[in-house]
C-alpha cells in the first residue's frame, strides 16, 4: 500500500516539474587559464578564450629576444590549466675540429663515423687545421656538408 502511494505521489509531482533537457555544454568554461613559466618570458597566468592556440597566447606575453620556442607547435591547442615552459635559447658549444673525439665529431650534422675518422686521420697526418676551410680537403667533405657544419665548429 505504501509503495503504491509513493508511486502515485511521484507521478503527481512529476506533472508539475519542468522536464526540459539541460544542455550540459552550456556549463563548460568560456575561458581557459594557461600558466607561462621559464626564463624566456614573463611568468604568469593568462586567460584566453576556449579553443585558443599557442599562437594566440604569444602576443599576450613579453617574450625575451632569446626565447626558445623551437620545441613548440604554434598551432597547438591549449587546454585549461596548461603550463607552457619557455626557456632561453642557448647556442650549443662549438666543436673543435683540432681536438674533438670521434664521438664528438659524429654529433655534427651529416658527419658519420667514417667521415669523422677521416678528419682525425687528416689532422694526425697534416697537423692541426689552420682554417675551417681546410676541412674541405678531407675526403668525404664537400661544400654542402661544410656549409651545414661550419657554424658549429671551431679550430
Amino acid at each position: 500500500m505504501f509503495k503504491a502511494f509513493f508511486v502515485i505521489l511521484i507521478l503527481i509531482i512529476s506533472m508539475y516539474v519542468d522536464h526540459r533537457i539541460i544542455d550540459l555544454r552550456s556549463f563548460e568554461l568560456a575561458n581557459i587559464k594557461v600558466e607561462v613559466k621559464g626564463n624566456g618570458a614573463t611568468n604568469g597566468i593568462y586567460t584566453l578564450p576556449k579553443y585558443s592556440m599557442l599562437e594566440d597566447l604569444l602576443p599576450m606575453i613579453a617574450l625575451k629576444d632569446n626565447a626558445d620556442l623551437s620545441s613548440y607547435n604554434r598551432q597547438q591547442p591549449l587546454k585549461d590549466k596548461d603550463v607552457i615552459h619557455i626557456d632561453i635559447y642557448q647556442k650549443p658549444a662549438k666543436i673543435s675540429i683540432n681536438a674533438a673525439s670521434l664521438q664528438q665529431l659524429c654529433t655534427l650534422e651529416g658527419i658519420k663515423e667514417k667521415t669523422a675518422q677521416k678528419i682525425i686521420e687528416y689532422r694526425q697526418k697534416n697537423g692541426p687545421f689552420q682554417t675551417l676551410e681546410e676541412l674541405l680537403e678531407v675526403p668525404g667533405i664537400g661544400n654542402a656538408k661544410f656549409m651545414a657544419i661550419k657554424d658549429y665548429i671551431c679550430l
